[in-house]
């Protein structure tokens, strides 16, 4: 049998980046609305910072309700740019006004930025460390830390393929269960599961 690997899809990434962008989205309103404060009340001096921050937080919020409409971006990261530049930009017109030099808007922006030129590495980390692989000797999944198992075809009695499930039944009496209804590509999993086993003569329930 030639080695066969999947990459898992979980939902729940994509529900926690939809839960980050709507912290982005608040965190936006937020700076829009100091923006406008600080606009009215600014010298002339310190206008343009107070524009510019209202700038960034409509680039951030517009950022943040297409992320969490679900729209895939063409650029990975933008959010992360986008907030890094909203949070340096509330950092400068607080420096403008007379503020510290060193305030956590300078640390948390200068992190965002990071995040974005790292991001295309840490997505292709999580995506390759999300796998299900079957070969002749057997079968190994990982979904995280905790769900995750590797078992040969030998040990195993028989599997059973449901909607919400994979359950894998060892000879010893232990199961392993591949979690459904977590992976988007959930018939692509069961239908490379279902096929293999039968390549490895494992009984089908």
């Amino acid at each position: 049998m030639e080695p066969i690997v999947i990459y898992l899809v979980d939902r729940r990434l994509k529900l926690l980046n939809k839960y980050e962008a709507v912290q982005q989205g608040a965190a936006a309103v937020v700076l829009i609305s100091a923006g406008y404060d600080r606009l009215q009340a600014a010298t002339q001096a310190h206008r343009l910072f107070s524009a510019a921050l209202i700038v960034a937080g409509a680039l951030l919020l517009g950022i943040a309700v297409r992320e969490i409409r679900g729209h895939e971006s063409s650029h990975p990261g933008l959010l992360n740019f986008a907030a890094g530049v909203a949070l340096l930009t509330e950092w400068g017109v607080s420096v403008a006004e007379g503020g510290k030099i060193f305030k956590p808007a300078l640390v948390m922006g200068i992190l965002s930025l990071g995040l974005w030129l790292l991001h295309r590495p840490i997505q292709r980390r999580r995506r390759n460390r999300r796998i299900l692989r079957m070969d002749a000797d057997g079968l190994s999944f990982w979904l995280n830390p905790i769900r995750r198992f590797r078992v040969r075809w030998a040990e195993l009695a028989w599997i059973s393929v449901q909607p919400a499930e994979i359950r894998l039944r060892r000879r010893s009496g232990r199961q392993h269960r591949i979690p459904l209804r977590r992976l988007e590509n959930a018939p692509e999993v069961s239908a490379a599961v279902v096929s293999a086993s039968r390549d490895a003569g494992v009984e089908s329930r």
